[in-house]
């Protein structure tokens, strides 16, 4: 049974929500879907979604691009609205002008995971190693880490590797034809390796993409890991298992 680490299922970034949501209480081969929030608005709805979709758990967090009209200190009345959440984010850093106003939120969202000791959900396209520092020099996640739809450098993974933080991989990586993508999946530490679809986001061929395709994403990195789907779902399964402790 599988687990995808990261969705976006609101009506925020959805247009169709329901249409990607009837099937998933139905989905055979996926155990849990990790719904992430990326703001007060989309926090506070899947929040309430959660409640009709055994399968779902949540996150709460801001995305930098959603910095703007979101108090961090509202995530702490969120929390006590569910016992589906799993983490704090999505969170970090993105390239653009605010970059100051980014890193204040980010620190801020770390510093509830660790008194709600939650892991972190972290985006970090771009800005890995900036996130790294912050981590060394101002303040670092107490309960685990999740770099979603990893695509730092090598370094930076092994860095990432030696200091167990978690990384999850989505369609634009395993499925990339730049071979760098490869060889950074080959030096994820097994027992820190996720999936995800990052839904509805980051589809196949431009189609819509849900959390049904979350076996295309184990197989791929099966069969670059040169292993089986069957051992390569078992892994990455136990991992999320391991880092979101109310997943059974």
């Amino acid at each position: 049974m599988a687990i995808d680490a990261h969705t976006h299922y609101n009506s925020k970034e959805t247009k169709k929500l329901y249409k990607h949501l009837e099937h998933i209480n139905n989905y055979r081969y996926i155990d849990y879907i990790i719904n992430v929030g990326t703001d007060i608005e989309t926090s506070t709805e899947i929040i309430e979604l959660a409640e009709d979709y055994p399968k779902m758990y949540i996150t709460i967090g801001i995305h930098p691009k959603y910095i703007k009209d979101n108090n961090c200190e509202e995530l702490y009345n969120l929390y006590n609205l569910s016992d589906k959440i799993v983490a704090i984010g999505e969170t970090g850093l993105t390239n653009s002008a605010d970059y100051e106003l980014q890193k204040k939120y980010f620190e801020q969202q770390i510093a509830i995971a660790n008194n709600l000791k939650l892991p972190l959900i972290v985006h970090s396209k771009g800005t890995v190693n900036d996130i790294l520092d912050i981590f060394k020099y101002k303040i670092k996640p107490l309960y685990g880490v999740l770099f979603h739809s990893f695509q730092g450098s090598i370094k930076e993974l092994n860095y990432i590797n030696n200091n167990g933080m978690y990384v999850s991989f989505a369609n634009s990586t395993v499925y990339s034809k730049n071979n760098e993508f490869e060889e950074l999946i080959k030096q994820v530490d097994r027992n820190l390796l996720l999936v995800e679809t990052s839904s509805p986001y980051d589809g196949f061929n431009n189609e819509i993409n849900n959390s049904a395709n979350i076996s295309l994403i184990i197989e791929r990195i099966a069969q670059i890991e040169y292993e089986s789907y069957l051992s390569m779902e078992e892994i990455t399964t136990k991992n999320a298992k391991t880092l979101f402790k109310k997943l059974k």
